[in-house]
């Protein structure tokens, strides 16, 4: 008795069935949010394979205000003149901590004391998307993001004024900025600008998706869940280096919750909604905190033990997309909104730091984002050709927010969708 070996076939998914345009990835304040992708299409087996690359590049960022501001003064700008106020480990002999209780003492208006922190951020970005259907209209996806950072061209601008008393010329601040390097050497703090590359954080979410075809106002209705954990792979921020940033979610375990809906009408208009809710799971971590509430800016010298929870990360938007109308040609515009809400603290050690110090942090409060995404795909799958190759190139725009980075992206992406059938 002889045993026949099974079939497969590797039959692509063609031209004439409705492929989504994908670039999906959580949303972070240093950059614009990417479309956040439609509903999953119902086919049994079908695999997807995506890969997008990206760059950007600001010197702007947007304070709790909304306003365009340098961007390392979106938390505010650096107040030296509170920067040593209720630091417990100051050293009156020190000669170095004395330079800062004098300053503390020297009265002065809102801006002395006060620098400018500038710089260039530029990311370049990519992500590799894995997607996996299998019956009844469930799905795996596992999502991996590879970044580089490059914060480079880093100075301060004195802001003190030129006329007031004190002003710019006053010795006290003329001997705290002759010893800046050393202040912040001596609290373990660089200023330095810095390259680093690596990965985010990985994510692996289960999903449900089904679509409804036996309509006759519309040509169809698709809706799509999602469900998973998100790993904090990614670097969490460097807290002595001043300009550092997070790979990820700062080391922080999350539960991604998605739903998608999506209509088709005309054989080539889609409109669809999103929203995802990402709650993050609090840990204990170093952090700087701020030590006065009239402090600002990113530059702190207190360090200390933490239980840190940070806020939900929600992301919702549309959008609309002409489908194939014109051969394999798609286009696509939405609107996203992400939003984290507020870090909360919980010390561990038991210093003497204000809390109200720590209520006062811009660092810690809550950020939000508004995005345009444009999307332009080729799809190459024909009837007599059918590879399931799509290639496509995407711009995002960060057009408003506070507390955030104004870097818009832009790029280009690869995808193939292949049912295997046994």
């Amino acid at each position: 008795m002889t045993v026949r070996p099974k079939k497969v076939s590797v039959l692509a998914i063609i031209c004439c069935l409705p492929l989504q345009i994908a670039c999906y990835d959580n949303a972070l304040f240093f950059r614009a949010t990417p479309f956040f992708g439609e509903p999953r299409l119902e086919r049994n087996t079908l695999f997807s394979f995506d890969v997008m690359a990206g760059s950007g590049a600001t010197r702007k960022g947007r304070n709790q205000c909304g306003q365009s501001v340098p961007i390392f003064d979106l938390y505010g700008t650096q107040n030296m003149h509170e920067l040593g106020v209720g630091v417990p480990c100051k050293d009156p002999t020190n000669p170095l901590d004395l330079i800062l209780i004098d300053l503390a003492n020297t009265p002065g208006g809102d801006c002395f004391g006060v620098l400018s922190a500038r710089g260039k951020f530029a990311l370049v970005e990519s992500n590799i998307i894995i997607t996996q259907n299998f019956a009844r209209g469930f799905y795996a996806q596992a999502y991996l993001p590879i970044r580089r950072f490059d914060v480079h061209s880093i100075c301060f601008c004195d802001c003190s004024p030129q006329c007031e008393c004190p002003n710019n010329e006053n010795q006290i601040w003329q001997n705290f900025l002759d010893n800046f390097d050393a202040i912040l050497n001596r609290y373990c703090l660089s200023k330095c600008g810095y390259k680093q590359a690596g990965i985010g954080d990985f994510a692996f979410e289960l999903g449900w998706t089904h679509s409804y075809q036996e309509t006759t106002e519309l040509d169809y209705v698709d809706i799509g869940f999602r469900a998973g954990i998100l790993f904090p792979t990614g670097a969490k921020r460097n807290i002595d280096r001043i300009f550092s940033l997070p790979f990820g979610y700062n080391g922080h375990y999350g539960i991604p919750l998605t739903i998608d809906l999506a209509l088709g009408a005309c054989e080539w208009i889609s409109l669809g909604i999103h929203f995802q809710a990402i709650p993050l799971v609090r840990n204990t971590q170093m952090v700087r905190v701020q030590t006065s509430p009239t402090q600002s800016g990113l530059i702190k010298l207190a360090k200390t033990r933490a239980r840190v929870d940070p806020g939900t990360v929600l992301t919702a938007g549309g959008f609309f997309k002409a489908d194939h109308f014109a051969r394999g040609l798609s286009l696509l515009v939405g609107y996203s909104f992400a939003h984290q809400g507020d870090t909360n603290l919980s010390l561990c050690d038991p210093i003497c730091i204000d809390t109200r110090a720590i209520c006062c942090d811009e660092q810690y409060k809550a950020w939000k984002m508004h995005t345009l995404n444009a999307r332009a795909e080729i799809d190459f799958a024909t009837e007599s050709c059918p590879c399931g190759l799509r290639v496509g190139f995407f711009y995002d725009w960060n057009f408003g927010g506070e507390r955030i980075f104004q870097t818009d992206m832009a790029g280009a992406y690869l995808g193939i969708d292949v049912a295997w059938d046994f």
